[in-house]
C-alpha cells in the first residue's frame, strides 16, 4: 500500500515538473535551462536534507559513493537530453517515447538485478508501453523516428533506465533524501566542466519570465524523484518504475489542455488510457 502512494505521489510531482520544462524550453536555450534546473534542485534539495534528513547513518565504503557519482553523471547527460528533446518536439510526443524506458528497464532489472517479472506483470508492462506508443504513432509507428528530438529522447531514456537500476540498488545504502539531493547538486556542480557554460545567459535566465517554470519544474522534479527512492525500497523496480511513468500521461493530458497540443487527440487519449490500465495492472 505504501508503496502505491509513493507512486501516486511520484506521478503527480513527475507530471507537473515534465509540463514545465516544456514550457520553459518553448523559447529555446535548452543548455542554459537545464543547468539553471540542476541548480535550482541542488538548493532546494540541500535545504531538504538539512531539515529532514537523518545522517546519522551514511555509508563509511567508497562503493556506494562511486556509484552514487556515477549515476549522478549519467543524470546530467540523461536530464539534458530531455530538456533538448522537448525543445525539439511537442511535449505529448516526447513523454509518449519515453514510455520506451518501461521495457529497458525490465530487461535491465532481470539481467542485473535478478528480479523475477510475473505473467501478469509483464503483461501489464506491454499494455502500458502499447498505450504509450499509440499516444505517439505518425502515420506509421516509426514515423517520428526521424525527428531529432524523438532520438534525443530514447537516447535518455536508455540512460535514466540505467540510472533507475543503479538507484534501486544503492538507494538502500544511504538516506533517500540525502540520495536524492545529490542527483541534483553533483550534476550543479560539474555541469560546467562537462559543457560550456555562458554565465551571462544564466542570469539573464535567472532573472527572465522563464525563472518561474525552471523553479517549478526543479523542485516537483526533485521530490518526484523522492517519491520513487522511497518506492524502490519497497518495491521491485521493474514494478515502481514502470507504473511511475503514468506521469507521462499525466504530462500528455496537461500539454493537450495548456499547450494546444490536440493533433491526433483521440489516438492520443486512447493511449494514455490504455497505459492507465497497464500501470493498475502492474501495482495490483
Amino acid at each position: 500500500m505504501i508503496g502505491t502512494i509513493y507512486i501516486l505521489l511520484a506521478v503527480l510531482f513527475g507530471a507537473v515538473s515534465i509540463f514545465l520544462q516544456k514550457v520553459a524550453v518553448k523559447g529555446g536555450d535548452a543548455l542554459h535551462k537545464n543547468y539553471v534546473f540542476q541548480l535550482v534542485g541542488a538548493a532546494f534539495g540541500i535545504i531538504l536534507v538539512v531539515l529532514l534528513s537523518d545522517l546519522s547513518n551514511l555509508p563509511s565504503e567508497a562503493a556506494p559513493w562511486l556509484i552514487l557519482l556515477f549515476a549522478s553523471f549519467l543524470w546530467i547527460f540523461a536530464s539534458l537530453l530531455r530538456f533538448l528533446s522537448m525543445e525539439l518536439a511537442d511535449l505529448s510526443l516526447i513523454t509518449g517515447i519515453g514510455g520506451v524506458r518501461v521495457l529497458f528497464v525490465a530487461i535491465l532489472a532481470t539481467l542485473l538485478l535478478g528480479e523475477a517479472i510475473t505473467v501478469e506483470r509483464g503483461v501489464g508492462m506491454l499494455v502500458l508501453f502499447a498505450g504509450l506508443t499509440v499516444a505517439t504513432w505518425d502515420r506509421n509507428p516509426f514515423g517520428h523516428l526521424k525527428n531529432r528530438g524523438v532520438q534525443y529522447a530514447i537516447l535518455g531514456a536508455l540512460l535514466v533506465s540505467f540510472g533507475a537500476i543503479i538507484d534501486k540498488f544503492n538507494v538502500p545504502n544511504f538516506d533517500p533524501m540525502f540520495y536524492n539531493a545529490m542527483g541534483f547538486l553533483v550534476p550543479a556542480l560539474f555541469f560546467p566542466f562537462v559543457f560550456r557554460i555562458d554565465f551571462k545567459k544564466v542570469r539573464k535566465i535567472a532573472r527572465g519570465n522563464d525563472m518561474l517554470a525552471i523553479a517549478g519544474a526543479a523542485t516537483s522534479g526533485l521530490l518526484a524523484y523522492y517519491f520513487i527512492l522511497n518506492a524502490y525500497l519497497v518495491m521491485d523496480v521493474h514494478i515502481a518504475y514502470p507504473a511511475s511513468r503514468v506521469m507521462a500521461v499525466l504530462a500528455l493530458v496537461l500539454g493537450i489542455l495548456f499547450l494546444g497540443e490536440k493533433k491526433q487527440l483521440k489516438r492520443r487519449l486512447l493511449g494514455a488510457a490504455t497505459a492507465v490500465a497497464g500501470a493498475a495492472m502492474l501495482v495490483s
